[in-house]
């Protein structure tokens, strides 16, 4: 009987493991852990989204979002910049390639199809990758679609710098 009940809870345990496992892996986004667009401080509704613009085979769009932080005496902006389904919205980390503070003059374009540039002034780069594919989307897991691949370029306005000046300080 000992032996029964021992292989019972044994069971339920890596049952419980394997549900666990399986809610985390979903849940976190493979470079960014598990950060959602939509919870910025200061909206309600979800980002302020600033720009949007649609790739040149009419299916996806690349958004330019905002996020306000720290109020009046010491807040800023975060910049993000997210691919996306058209006319969808832009909701996770998995789908924001760029990162940024202190930015100028945020623009995107796409150059030609599969290829997307982010156009600024200046900016502190706290994120970026360089892909974004169809594959990275979570619903994406279902599909039996070949991936879609999108390549980010960062383009700065400057020849010189786009942060510092050329004394080594801020601009």
């Amino acid at each position: 009987m000992t032996k029964v009940v021992w292989s019972a809870a044994t069971v339920i345990a890596l049952f419980v493991g394997l549900l666990a496992g399986l809610n985390i892996g979903y849940e976190r986004s493979p470079s960014r852990g598990s950060m959602d667009l939509r919870r910025f401080r200061g909206t309600k509704d979800g980002p302020l989204e600033t720009g949007r613009t649609t790739d040149p085979t009419g299916r996806f769009d690349a958004v330019l979002l905002a996020e306000s932080y720290g109020g009046a005496a010491g807040g800023g902006v975060n910049w993000y910049v997210a691919s996306c389904k058209r006319n969808q919205p832009a909701v996770s980390a998995t789908e924001a390639v760029f990162l940024a503070t202190s930015a100028r003059q945020v623009e995107l374009s796409w150059r030609q199809a599969h290829l997307l540039e982010i156009h600024y002034l200046r900016a502190q780069i706290l994120e970026f990758t360089n892909l974004w594919s169809t594959a990275l989307i979570r619903t994406r897991w279902l599909s039996t679609e070949e991936p879609y691949w999108i390549e980010i370029r960062l383009v700065p306005s400057s020849s010189d710098f786009s942060i510092l000046n050329a004394g080594g300080g801020f601009q």
